[in-house]
């Protein structure tokens, strides 16, 4: 007998049917059924059963598809267990039979196609054939039978395949088997034992015709109890929307009257749902029914208002605003989980005896919003966290699944030194090479050195048609690494034409091997997965690349198996269906996402915390909080593009599935099942423009109904957040809508006017004599504001990790020109031939291929020689030994090295132009030559650039000047000191000054102003950056450099 459930709370139609499932009891051991449409809704109502009933076992949920085919395979044994027709399964046989097709319009499609295309055809048009077979099996009757139904240009490529399906399974029948079930129950009674004694659909009213009618057709010998979320207690399959009554009325004014307009938020989104509410009704009334009622008046607020407006088709207008129904329009995802947590810890507060398992947050996209909405929630302070969890997170999403898919990914493609060294981001592959993620670092470094840029070797290069040049390939430079184990002593010995990466030796060593096995696993894929094999290939491929180069950890093991799972079903799946086809590796990639996308965690709805999950139709999960968060414009509904070759959309019927209508009414299934709070949030303004931008169109309409029903402006409804968090609006008397529990920018928020970023000098703890080097002190004066950033503060703005260069050398750019150059200086230096120097530098990777490499060593050895012949009297003069120097002042204890000194002085080379920094450094290397006075050698100092020439002569007051300096640097470990070398020294030049300060937009110059450290250091600070303080500072600095260059011997030819 078929008995009506109707009820407008999801919790009461559970307890109803834990009410039955009590007084009514099944046999012991016996298995209760119930039909339900979504596995969220199965869990969810596990739970539920299990806290009325005390236990719940022996329950299974099924969905309607496939228990209709089992239900059928019961009675029928000739049924195959699994349906053929399934969606999947058809897929790959399609995908065999389009390459067989000779319909011209299938093979002007894959004309010099790769496979990619005949395997998207093949999943379209198998799921094209799924709905036919639901909703159009009248189609398939004739299809089956050779007729054609004047459907157009495309039903004879359609019906044509079809039919070749059909005769690949020739022990099939092209008719579903309902007919000839509900025939033998009704000729052989003895076949009513195998069916259920009871079936339960629990909120699946809406499924296709078909499963239905086999569902109500069991009424007959099963007690079939139908459990309907209604959101209204009246009839409302007829209610139109006020503009369809309005249009009526005018048009067909005696058939207006046969409408109703009802509750405008019902039939708006309700629409799709209308066709199954006229069937129930039709059923009802045709068939023995028993009806039973479990409707609840909602509370009195305003969301309790509006689920008893539509309850009753009865809009009020006389409703006030509060908490329990709030719109939120936030700058962007991160903002709108930020907002989220403040609104839930203030429910958390006015409802003491709310939990976290009472909160349901949903979202149109799980994949942005869950990460981001979990970690706000799961990360705030102590005292605000809010435990949740991301139940819609598929197996597509986990780490295990990314990890062999970038791996392949990366392996297929031209193996970048970036790509590569990137794999290994991946825990569990380093796991499997036993590679410790502090030793990314150095390996990084040596791929550097070594000059890998791409490719294996110069076989692999050929394949991809370019020539076979060994020449920064991964070979090449692991050579070279081996070589730096092999010959650690001789790091600038060339062998066979290769030269060693020096410093691999130890433990080093070891971590290199680790590394090569790591570099030779990827070659190997390399070759596997250029080339196009069958399904049951790759999977066989995939599953024993899993198993070498990922180690899952204890927590990722079941991941792993459910990925090998995958992979056996995929492979079982394609030689089932005898596929043969060739496909590409991208084409099996793209199969097993969406396989993985439909797998879920088991834990779903079941953390014991927040739930975040997925916004889809299905799914009525109660909740006393339901939040939905992003719901932005064209978010929800999704966008549904048609395929210009359904013949379905061609050719419409009532009662057709609608994906975008079926979402619309998710929507409202949402705004009904939550208890006390619906929370929304949406993008309401542009992070970065701060334009305005709409909301969903189902949310637009709810922000409608309830101006509606308050009398308010639909624009006052919604409160519209500020681009920050700490934004002083939050914690002023201003709007009470807007409010923080952040104490952190509380505490903040008095403040007018933000504080400078340093507000006042800082005071570190430090020895009675600290130790500094010379090259600290260089590096210190070079860069006053950055070093203190760094070293004091430990703040380092530039990005913590360069990427490698991933193309090989062509046309050297400014570095790698200035790199180049100071070879062939250093080359000149040492006397070295050029045809040497360029074979050395080719070994290093250096240089383009070619003629391109000889003309950019014969570029640099020009522009390295002007400079060496400037310098050659001081460099061929006698040579002296290098000088240590040491200096006490201020508290300071200077140590360093002075080389590159002879007969003539000291001298020094800058292979670009002359910079305030290098007179700084010739400036303090000049002062500890004074100062130490090395014998034989002149108190004279030289600094030749490509721009000019710097010499300096003997300083009598070296020492107070150099103590000077260090009182300076001194003064700067507590504070950031407006010394700015470029800017100082055109001020104290008094030419140029604020070009050095500004730069030049038109020839896209950064001044010194722009530098981020200064920027930071100057932030919110009151201070002129150029005012006395600077201006003091660079004259205290670099007058007396000043006046020894003015001197006699002193010379600035810049």
């Amino acid at each position: 007998m078929l008995h009506l459930h109707h009820g407008n709370r999801p919790e009461n139609l559970a307890t109803a049917l834990a009410t039955l499932l009590r007084v009514d009891p099944l046999p012991l051991l016996a298995t209760e059924t119930i039909v339900v449409p979504s596995t969220a809704l199965a869990r969810w109502l596990g739970f539920r059963l299990a806290d009325s009933l005390g236990i719940a076992t022996q329950n299974a949920f099924v969905f309607p598809a496939s228990h209709v085919w089992q239900l059928i395979g019961r009675v029928l044994p000739d049924v195959a267990p699994s349906n053929p027709f399934d969606r999947a399964a058809m897929q790959w046989r399609l995908l065999r039979l389009l390459g067989d097709s000779r319909a011209p319009e299938v093979r002007h499609y894959l004309e010099g196609d790769d496979g990619s295309r005949q395997y998207e055809l093949a999943g379209k048009v198998a799921a094209l054939f799924d709905r036919y077979l639901v909703e159009r099996p009248d189609w398939i009757a004739d299809w089956s039978a050779g007729r054609r139904l004047g459907l157009g240009a495309d039903e004879g490529w359609q019906s044509a395949l079809w039919r070749a399906l059909l005769a690949d399974l020739p022990t099939v029948s092209s008719e579903h088997p309902r007919e000839r079930f509900f025939t033998a129950l009704q000729e052989q009674p003895g076949l009513r034992a195998r069916l259920p004694r009871r079936l339960n659909l629990f909120c699946v009213e809406a499924m296709p015709a078909l499963y239905w009618e086999v569902f109500v057709g069991l009424a007959a010998w099963v007690d079939l109890h139908v459990f309907v979320l209604a959101p209204s207690r009246e009839y409302w399959g007829d209610i139109e929307k006020m503009r369809e009554q309005l249009r009526m009325e005018i048009e067909h004014p005696d058939a207006a009257m046969l409408y109703e307009t009802g509750h405008p938020l019902l039939a708006s989104l309700g629409r799709t749902r209308q066709p199954a509410v006229v069937r129930l009704a039709d059923t009802a009334a045709q068939a023995p029914c028993a009806e039973h009622a479990y409707f609840s008046d909602p509370p009195a607020t305003l969301l309790g208002k509006l689920q008893r407006n539509i309850l009753d088709l009865a809009p009020s207008r006389d409703a006030a605003v509060d908490a329990s129904l709030q719109i939120h329009a936030c700058h962007g995802a991160q903002r709108e989980a930020e907002v989220l947590l403040d609104r839930l810890l203030d429910r958390f507060e006015a409802w003491p005896d709310l939990r976290p398992a009472d909160i349901l947050i949903l979202t149109p996209d799980i994949e942005t919003y869950g990460p981001i909405v979990e970690a706000v929630l799961a990360h705030a302070p102590r005292a605000h966290r809010i435990p949740c969890s991301v139940a819609d997170r598929p197996l597509a999403m986990a780490p295990l699944w990314r990890a062999l898919r970038r791996l392949c990914v990366v392996a297929a493609g031209e193996l970048d030194a970036e790509s590569v060294m990137a794999l290994l981001e991946e825990p569990a592959l380093r796991r499997a090479f036993a590679i410790e993620a502090d030793e990314l670092p150095r390996l990084r470094d040596w791929v550097a050195e070594a000059g890998i840029r791409w490719g294996v070797d110069g076989a692999a290069r050929a394949r991809r048609g370019l020539p076979a040049d060994e020449a920064n390939s991964w070979r090449a430079g692991l050579q070279r690494l081996l070589l730096g184990v092999a010959l650690p002593d001789q790091p600038e010995r060339l062998w066979q034409d290769q030269l060693p990466v020096c410093g691999i030796e130890g433990e080093r060593a070891a971590c290199l091997g680790r590394f090569i096995d790591f570099a030779e696993a990827v070659f190997e894929l390399n070759l596997k997965v250029s080339a196009r094999e069958t399904a049951s290939a790759w999977c066989r491929l995939l599953a024993a690349t899993l198993e070498r180069c990922l180690a899952p950890s204890e927590a990722e093991e079941p991941q792993a198996q459910r990925l090998r799972d995958a992979l056996a079903h995929v492979s079982d799946m394609a030689q089932l269906a005898r596929s043969t086809q060739r496909l590409p590796l991208a084409v099996m990639l793209r199969e097993l996402d969406a396989q993985l996308a439909e797998q879920v965690s088991p834990q779903a709805f079941v953390s014991g915390g927040a739930t975040i999950a997925a916004l889809q139709p299905g799914r009525p999960v109660a909740a006393r909080v339901v939040c939905l968060v992003g719901m932005n414009d064209g978010a929800w509904p999704r966008p549904a593009p048609v395929l210009g070759f359904d013949l379905m959309a061609a050719y419409p019927r009532a009662g057709d599935r609608n994906r975008r209508g079926e979402e619309r009414y998710a929507f409202l299934e949402a705004l009904l099942c939550a208890a006390d709070a619906l929370i929304v949030t949406y993008a309401g303004r542009d992070p970065r423009s701060n334009v305005e931008l709409p909301p969903a169109a189902p949310l637009a309409e709810l922000i409608d109904s309830v101006a509606q029903m308050t009398g308010r402006a639909a624009e006052a409804l919604v409160v519209q957040h500020p681009l920050q968090p700490f934004s002083t609006d939050y914690f002023a008397a201003g709007d009470p809508r807007l409010f923080s529990f952040d104490a952190e920018h509380a505490a903040r928020a008095p403040l007018p006017v933000a504080p400078p970023f340093i507000p006042r000098e800082l005071h570190f703890e430090a020895a009675d004599l600290d130790e500094i080097s010379l090259p600290e002190l260089r590096r210190y004066f070079a860069h006053p504001v950055r070093y203190f950033m760094r070293e004091g503060l430990g703040i380092h703005l530039e990005e913590n990790e360069e990427l490698l260069e991933i193309h090989e050398p062509f046309v050297p750019d400014h570095r790698e020109a200035y790199r180049l150059r100071a070879a062939c200086f250093d080359g000149l230096v040492a006397g070295e031939p050029v045809d040497h120097l360029a074979t050395v530098l080719r070994a290093r990777g250096w240089l383009p291929l070619g003629v391109a490499g000889d003309l950019a060593v014969e570029a640099a050895q020009a522009s390295a020689l002007p400079l060496w012949q400037a310098l050659q009297p001081w460099i061929e003069g006698q040579r002296r030994e290098d000088v240590d120097v040491r200096f006490e002042a201020q508290g300071l204890l200077l140590q360093g090295r002075l080389g590159g000194l002879s007969d003539r002085g000291l001298w020094r080379v800058r292979l670009g132009k002359l910079r305030a920094q290098d007179r700084l450094a010739l400036w303090l290397d000049h002062l500890l030559l004074n100062i130490a006075q090395p014998s034989d050698v002149p108190l004279r100092s030289l600094l030749v650039a490509t721009d000019g020439v710097l010499q300096l002569g003997p300083e009598p007051q070296a020492q107070p000047i150099l103590a000077d300096l260090l009182a300076l640097y001194r003064a700067g470990q507590g504070q950031a000191l407006p010394f700015y070398a470029n800017t100082s020294w055109a001020w104290c030049m008094q030419k140029g000054w604020k070009d050095a300060w500004n730069g030049n937009d038109f020839q896209k110059i950064a001044g010194e102003r722009d530098d981020p450290y200064i920027r930071l250091a100057m932030r919110d600070s009151p201070d002129d950056p150029l005012g006395e303080a600077f201006q003091a500072l660079a004259q205290r600095i670099f007058a007396p450099l000043r006046r020894a260059l003015e001197s006699g011997e002193g010379r600035d030819d810049d």
